[in-house]
């Protein structure tokens, strides 16, 4: 991927124009960058590890609320959109929102 990167950088300069709308309908990399090491390495995590850290900070009780009690879910949306993959059908950023929007609104 930094080949054609670097390709395209190279057009640029060159004078080329070059169309954002073709650059952004290919995958940058196979994985999140977020999620790796510059070698390419998955990092590990424990992320689960961090909501007793948080409940504890915050002196959050760990229970199931009484139904009458106000409640609600929390999505972590950068973590919903990688778990998805690429759904089914999905050629566009606003296919992948809408796909995410059902999701998040069950």
């Amino acid at each position: 991927m930094d080949n054609l990167l670097q390709r395209q950088f190279n057009a640029v300069i060159a004078g080329r124009t070059l169309e954002m709308v073709d650059v952004l309908k290919h995958e940058l990399s196979l994985f999140p960058q977020s999620l790796a090491k510059s070698g390419g390495e998955i990092n590990t995590t424990s992320k689960a590890d961090l909501i007793n850290i948080l409940m504890a900070v915050f002196h959050i009780p760990s229970y199931v609320p009484d139904a009458d009690m106000k409640t609600c879910v929390l999505v972590v949306g950068h973590a919903l959109i990688h778990s998805l993959e690429k759904p089914h059908g999905c050629q566009t950023f606003d296919d992948l929102a809408g796909v995410f929007i059902q999701i998040a609104t069950r």
